[in-house]
Order: C-alpha cells, then structure tokens, then sequence
C-alpha cells in the first residue's frame, strides 16, 4: 500500500462523493449531509450497473468502465448545476451559530467525541480478525479483481459454477474490488485495514445528522447523543450478532453497511419528511430522488435489505397516512420502494 493508493482512495472515499452531494444541497446543506448523499447516490448507480452485468454473465471491466462514466457524469452535473454556482457549497452558517456560554462546553465533547472514534478506528485496522463470512465475501472480492468474473466462480474452491443469483443481487464485495482496482490496493487490505476507517466514520456521521435532527439543530445536545452512542458501539460486543459488533468488527460487510448506515439514514430522512409536513412546507423533488437512492443502496448491500427497506417505508406511508392525512405522499414513497421490490421479484424469479 503506497501514498498514491491511499490518496486514491480519500478520491473515492471522500472527495468524489462530496462534490456528487452538493447535488442535493436544497434538501440539507451541510457537507457533511452531502458526503453521506453522494456516496448513495454512487452506491445506488454501482447497484443497477453492477446487477446488471452480472445477470447477464459480463466480466468485471465492463462494472469498472460504467461506474466510472457514471461518476464522471455525476461529477459534471455537479460542476454545472451545485459547484459552479457556489450555492450547493455553502453552508448554512445561522446554522452553526453556537451561544457563547456553550462554546466551551462544545471543545470538551468535541475532543471527547473524537477521542472515542480515534480509539474505534485505530482498535478496528489493528485487532482485525478474520470472521466467518469473510471465508467467502474476501475470497469473492479476490477472484473478482484477479480473475474478472463475477458470482461464476465458487469463492470456496475456485472452480467455475452457475451464476449465484442470491449474492449476486447484492453485489457489495464488488464495490471493495472497484475500490481495489480503482487504488491498486488487494482486497484484502481494502476490506480489513482501508475501507473500514471511511466506512465508520460515515456511519457516524449520520448518527451526528440524526442527533441534531432529533434535537431540533442543538449541536451540544447532538455532541452528547454522538459520545453516548459511540460509548454504547464500544460496550456492545455482547454478541456476534448485534450491530455494534457488526459497526466494529464486520462494517466491511454489506449487512454491517445496512445496519449501521442504511437504515439510520432513512430514519433521518423520515424525520425530515415529518418535520416538513407538520410545518406545512413543500418537499423537494430532491428529497424524493434520495429517497431513491437511499432504498436502491440498501439492495447493494444486501438481498434482505430490499425487504426491510420496502417494510420501513410501509411503515413511514402508514404514519403520514394516518398521522397527517397526506395521501398524495404515498405516491413517491411507493415509487422509491419500486426499486428493492424489483430486485425481490428478479430473485424470486431467477432463483
């Protein structure tokens, strides 16, 4: 692993997905709202490309070559439509606006909050272990970047095989042998030791999004719900399976990403749809977009993610339905939970 490959990956990481977020700045304008968004808005696109390829027997460059144009059409778009303006970038500065007698108080939990996730990360890259699935989704991403075939060889014994269709609708160890390709890294780093610091520090982004939105932009209260939920990920290895274990230990796994990521971000959006209907304002088409977005990236990660996802947003139509009377929304939360339902009908049909 060089300086060029690590640079390449705060590339794909961090710079690429925050110039693709200024998209969506009328939803939210915070940078960091915009880093989680773009990365969805690419994970979404890496979803229908790399399904697609795969269901008709393509090798791995043909994924390669399209996520990359696709990137770059992004990227143009925002040039033209977000950065070249200046508006998408701009923060909302009344926003950050913090009362003088609370600043103090802000460095302690900033530098405590900090502490903590340094702590996380440095504990995740060095007591990496190999856990159990990764006997395959490791050995998937591995003879995906070495042979560039996708699901038609078995990752236990390298042999070719039929199409596996159940892992093949939720392509996300080749999202880890995009990223190995695209920064010249082995998979095996990538997963255990590079991807797992972008991939924690986004996930608790969104928990710092949903605690300021949970109470109402008051950044101090936010900072404590962060040290809180990060004390709670540290103490939560109680058992294999709970999704603590799963932020720390497998976040390099797709059902970790659904977890820890998915579906917070989804209960954040919910809440911004809530909050504009009880204030009576108009929902951006934006907001529909990511939505979209949002459920198409949950499929990436997982073939159970398309029914929960599809189950969350039945459950958020039920509430505006009965909550607010406003019918009209359950049209385009319908159409956002097309997307998963269609990948649920191709595996029910393919399988």
């Amino acid at each position: 692993m060089t300086v060029v490959s690590i640079l390449l990956f705060a590339l794909w990481q961090f710079l690429i997905p925050v110039a693709v977020g200024t998209l969506f700045a009328k939803v939210n304008r915070s940078r960091l709202f915009g880093w989680v968004c773009g990365q969805m808005v690419i994970w979404a696109g890496f979803q229908v490309l790399a399904t697609g390829f795969i269901v008709m027997g393509q090798s791995f460059s043909y994924v390669v070559y399209a996520t990359v144009s696709y990137v770059m059409v992004l990227l143009t778009t925002a040039v033209i439509y977000g950065i070249k303006r200046g508006r998408a970038l701009r923060e909302n500065t009344a926003a950050w606006q913090v009362p003088a007698d609370a600043r103090g108080r802000m460095v302690v939990l900033g530098i405590l909050a900090g502490a903590l996730l340094l702590f996380q990360l440095i504990m995740t890259v060095c007591m990496a272990y190999e856990e159990g699935d990764d006997a395959y989704y490791l050995a998937l991403s591995t003879t995906t970047a070495n042979d560039n075939t996708m699901y038609y060889k078995n990752a236990y014994t390298g042999y070719y095989t039929e199409l596996d269709i159940r892992h093949g609708l939720a392509p996300f160890p080749m999202w880890i042998a995009f990223l190995s390709r695209m920064t010249g890294m082995v998979p095996i780093t990538m997963a255990q030791a590079v991807l797992p610091i972008g991939l924690i520090l986004m996930a608790y982004g969104i928990y710092y999004l949903l605690g300021q939105r949970l109470f109402a932009g008051q950044k101090e209260k936010a900072l404590v719900f962060l040290c809180l939920t990060e004390l709670l990920v540290i103490c939560g290895g109680y058992s294999l399976y709970s999704a603590e274990n799963f932020l720390l230990v497998r976040i390099s796994q797709g059902k970790a990403v659904l977890a820890n990521m998915i579906l917070p971000l989804m209960v954040y959006l919910y809440l911004l749809l809530l909050e504009r209907l009880q204030e009576e304002r108009s929902i951006p088409k934006r907001y529909w977009i990511l939505l979209g977005t949002v459920t198409l990236s949950g499929c990436l990660c997982s073939t159970q993610g398309g029914l929960i996802v599809c189950l969350s947003l039945a459950l958020m139509g039920i509430c505006v339905a009965v909550g607010y009377k406003k019918w009209k929304v359950l049209i385009p939360l319908g159409l956002a939970g097309c997307f998963p339902v269609v990948y649920m009908l191709l595996y029910l049909i393919m399988g």
